[in-house]
């Protein structure tokens, strides 16, 4: 019998504020609490103001 090999690929989802918004912002919370609720799914709202805007 062949040995067979099984990988498993992690999925990362990312919600990209705009120019002049935050991580914070009442769209990427609401997003992330919905992606949580409805699909068990955590959901990464990176600061792109790092290090300042």
């Amino acid at each position: 019998m062949a040995n067979k090999s099984f990988t498993t690929t992690a999925i990362r989802f990312a919600y990209l504020h705009g120019f002049a918004s935050s991580p914070l912002s009442t769209k990427g919370v609401q997003l992330r609490e919905w992606f949580q609720d409805e699909l068990n799914i955590s959901l990464d709202l990176p600061d792109l103001n790092i290090p300042c805007f």
